[in-house]
């Protein structure tokens, strides 16, 4: 009994090997034949026809639907990609803006700056001017001075008086 059950696997297994050998040749046949058969198509006007026909309507779909969901969008108060480049537009000419008035500042602060320098150099300057004339007042008023305590003789007396009466000439 233990010969007919080897005999009976030897007889199997090439059957099987057979079956699957059998198997792989149609399927590379048909492979072969269904890739000969798809480059024959794809050569074809019609399948370019085909293409650019399905290319199109898939081109209508997508305008249909951007349009569709901007409509949508702009009913639901959603910004849409317009309305954040008109944002981003008016930001960046606001920038701009505050670019030039911060120069302008700048620049007008500068000035009044420099304004004010001149300024109190010019006050220093009177202040300056000022002190020496008071410095020659006092000292005319101190020779003056000096000269009421000395005894005076009659004719300066005379010339001092008639200095007195005649009216003073303005600088």
């Amino acid at each position: 009994m233990s010969e007919n059950k080897e005999h009976a696997n030897t007889q199997s297994e090439p059957s099987t090997l057979d079956l699957i050998e059998l198997w792989k040749r149609l399927t590379m046949q048909n492979e072969e034949a269904w890739g000969q058969a798809v480059k024959e198509f794809l050569g074809t006007k019609t399948f370019n026809h085909m293409a650019g026909a399905m290319r199109d309507q898939y081109l209508a779909q997508y305008q249909s639907g951007k349009q569709g969901m901007e409509r949508l969008l702009e009913m639901e108060f959603f910004p849409s990609k317009k309305d954040l480049a008109a944002v981003s537009e008016m930001m960046i000419a606001l920038e701009d803006k505050v670019d030039q008035i911060d120069f302008q500042i700048h620049h007008n602060l500068t000035q009044i700056t420099d304004n004010l320098l001149k300024i109190a150099e010019f006050q220093h300057h009177t202040w300056e001017q000022v002190l020496l004339i008071k410095q020659e007042l006092d000292e005319i008023s101190a020779t003056l001075q000096l000269g009421k305590t000395e005894p005076e003789s009659t004719n300066d007396k005379k010339t001092a008086s008639k200095k007195k009466s005649k009216p003073r000439e303005s600088d």
